[in-house]
């Protein structure tokens, strides 16, 4: 009986009981076991064809998953035929972990199905947590990769070919965890390198924006991981942090969960200022300054000047440290006794030689002056009044 059937009917198992011929097996083809019931009942001496075959159920899309977790690996969905089942179960166990099939054999699936399947479960290698899905040729992910090397590897293979016709419908993948979570920016006089991290998110925030725009003016570098776990509010106080880098010469901020620190040289006078409000009004809520260690701008040439007018005595300039600062203020204050003294004097680096001797000086001439002034441009004095 079996050799009338031919090789369309490989599927099928033939069972013959005296004058009783049984079928069984499972048929991709509807129509072939209708086709072999008709073949063996023109046999000669069979009275009776029973037909115990199984014709899985069509299904639109033809639909796979692989899923992992801690408990182990699921697969679930429908696969063509018993060998795919087990070919997929053999690449499932090599990941060593407990295996839940929940499969089942369905018509439908496309020629590739099984490369494609096999791409999915080669991504579990990556995956600590997640499941890839499969919707006839389109292939979805999610999860949480195990750690950042498997995280570019998953995106690398999400980002390549899929074997047969297959094709990437979806990724949702999230990032590793970055403990801490860190960004920095590091300023030259013409280059700016921002590394850290950054969450993914959709379309363009307001300090990429800032970065794009500086693009014109400075050599920008970013080098930045995708990571997840950002304090909250973490985007401002990155936002405030860059304000205060382009403020510099040179020097560097960061900000690592939530503190924030800030170091280098001031770009110019006025930076040094904008530098020193931003301090006293100080970072975003929830982050602490825990160092702003800023030094004051270089200028050539290094001026200085007291004027006296109506009881008053105005210092204007530069000097070099809060502590110069305070030996001015107090020989001024000695020097003119009973008269009130304005500072107005600002902190810059490249200040001559002997520079608190020569304010001592020039506030004595000042001194035999009603009204007039006295002007320090690096070592030179003029005196102007009556």
């Amino acid at each position: 009986a079996a050799a009338r059937l031919g090789p369309s009917a490989q599927w099928a198992a033939v069972v013959v009981e005296g004058r009783e011929v049984q079928i069984f097996g499972t048929s991709m083809d509807p129509r072939s076991p209708g086709q072999i019931r008709t073949t063996l009942a023109r046999i000669p001496g069979v009275r009776r064809v029973v037909d115990n075959s199984f014709i899985p159920p069509l299904k639109r899309p033809f639909n796979f998953t692989v899923s992992r977790a801690d408990s182990g690996i699921e697969i679930s969905g429908f696969v063509p035929t018993e060998q795919t089942r087990s070919r997929i179960l053999d690449a499932v166990g090599h990941f060593g972990l407990p295996i839940t099939d929940n499969t089942a054999i369905a018509r439908g699936a496309t020629e590739d199905f099984e490369p494609i399947a096999f791409f999915a479960i080669a991504q579990m290698a990556s995956l600590g947590e997640g499941a890839v899905f499969i919707s006839d040729q389109e292939v979805s992910v999610r999860g949480f990769p195990r750690d950042r090397d498997a995280y570019n590897r998953l995106m690398g293979a999400l980002g390549g070919p899929v074997p047969g016709n297959g094709q990437i419908a979806g990724v949702d993948v999230a990032p590793p965890l970055a403990q801490p979570f860190g960004w920095r920016a590091d300023k030259s006089p013409f280059d700016l390198e921002i590394t850290g991290h950054r969450e993914i998110r959709e379309g363009v925030d307001a300090v990429q924006q800032r970065l794009f725009d500086l693009a014109n003016d400075l050599s920008v570098k970013t080098n930045l991981l995708p990571a997840r776990g950002a304090p909250p509010g973490f985007d401002q106080a990155v936002a405030f942090a860059l304000d205060q880098v382009l403020l510099l010469n040179n020097g560097a901020v960061a900000v690592v969960d939530r503190e924030i620190s800030i170091k280098g040289t001031a770009r110019d006078i006025e930076s040094y200022q904008a530098l020193q409000a931003a301090f006293r009004e100080g970072p975003p809520s929830g982050f602490t300054m825990v160092l702003a260690d800023i030094s004051a701008p270089h200028v050539e040439p290094y001026t200085w000047s007291a004027r006296r007018e109506a009881g008053q005595v105005i210092i204007d300039g530069f000097v070099p440290s809060d502590e110069a600062r305070g030996l001015v203020l107090a020989g001024a204050g000695r020097i003119f006794p009973g008269e009130s003294v304005v500072d107005n004097m600002a902190l810059a680096t490249g200040v001559p030689a002997g520079f608190a001797d020569l304010t001592e000086f020039a506030l004595e001439r000042l001194a035999a002056l009603s009204s007039g002034s006295v002007d320090l441009v690096d070592t030179g004095l003029s005196v102007r009044g009556v």
